[in-house]
């Protein structure tokens, strides 16, 4: 294999591969035995690899040579990956205000519409108007998934 090292390893590079097995974010060297129910992850040594296993003989000696150096890992392992939770709550916080803003505008304009629809109204279109209005500030509101409040409709 090319780029490989092969045991004995010294205690830097032991260090080094035991964190890469744990941290580097790639999956690790696991036990090819294969008689395992579990992958068992492999356990670095002076002498090379073995499985954790007791019962089972599994080594190996020798390791990609960029897995005993921690800057030499390729990016971005070793780095969080997404937001975070408190990210991920902000973002969504973010979106919700907006959404509650443009519904507010709309329902604005749908009050407008129909101040304006019973302002003008004869024969008992005022009643219709109003009832036209609680319905698409309805639908607004449904479409938001929010349940409107009684006294704004």
């Amino acid at each position: 294999m090319s780029d490989t090292i092969t045991a004995p390893w010294s205690s830097e590079q032991v260090a080094a591969l035991e964190q890469f097995q744990t941290a580097s974010g790639m999956h690790p060297f696991t036990c090819g035995a294969d008689q395992h129910s579990l992958p068992l992850r492999l356990v670095p040594s002076r002498s090379g690899w073995h499985c954790p296993n007791p019962a089972c003989g599994y080594r190996q000696d020798w390791a990609h040579a960029f897995m005993a150096e921690p800057a030499a890992w390729p990016k971005p392992f070793g780095e969080r990956h997404g937001p975070t939770p408190e990210e991920v709550r902000e973002a969504v916080s973010a979106v919700q205000g907006q959404e509650l803003v443009q519904l507010n505008a709309c329902l604005d304009r749908v009050r407008a519409i129909a101040d304006r629809l019973a302002a003008h109204s004869r024969l008992g279109v005022d009643l219709e108007a109003d009832s036209i209005r609680r319905g698409i500030a309805q639908q607004l509101h449904d479409a938001l998934g929010a349940t409107p409040p009684e006294e704004t409709l």
